[in-house]
């Protein structure tokens, strides 16, 4: 009996270590990257205003993670007189869902206000994550897939 009592022991450790290790995996693959939305779907109609997503470094359990969304109409650094776009986010559920919760208010944010929501997120590569959502805030019941490619470009 205190034999197997040990073992559920050891078994249910191991079993939210490595649900840990997911969340973190996964974190860290998007954390200090940028991400460039490569296709955006919304109930089956695809748009054409893609964004990027830059992933701030984070220690994700230690503080909330944080990023700057840029659409088409708005690039940081580009001079605009638009206020930077911030989001928070967090990969949980052993690395299955990633949520994403727009954290500026005005017109530059109304993107990603409209996106934010609790996404299924199914990794493909290290270089390319899909989004499966049908919560997201502008969205309701529709579903919104976002097919996220890692940015070629490290000179941001």
């Amino acid at each position: 009996m205190k034999k197997q009592l040990i073992l559920a022991i050891a078994a249910t450790g191991f079993l939210f270590f490595s649900s840990c290790n997911k969340d973190k995996k996964y974190s860290n693959e998007l954390s200090g990257e940028t991400w460039e939305a490569s296709s955006l779907m919304i109930d089956g109609v695809a748009e054409t205003a893609l964004p990027t997503l830059e992933f701030d470094d984070c220690k994700i359990y230690k503080e909330t993670c944080s990023g700057k969304w840029e659409s088409e109409a708005h690039v940081h650094g580009s001079g605009s007189a638009e206020p930077e776009v911030s989001f928070a986010w967090q990969i949980r559920d052993k690395g299955k869902t990633l949520e994403i919760s727009n954290q500026t208010e005005g017109e530059a944010a109304v993107q990603c206000w409209q996106l934010s929501g609790v996404y299924e997120l199914k990794r493909k590569s290290k270089t390319q994550f899909d989004l499966i959502s049908n919560s997201t805030q502008g969205h309701p019941g529709k579903q919104v897939t976002i097919k996220l490619t890692k940015s070629e470009d490290h000179g941001h």
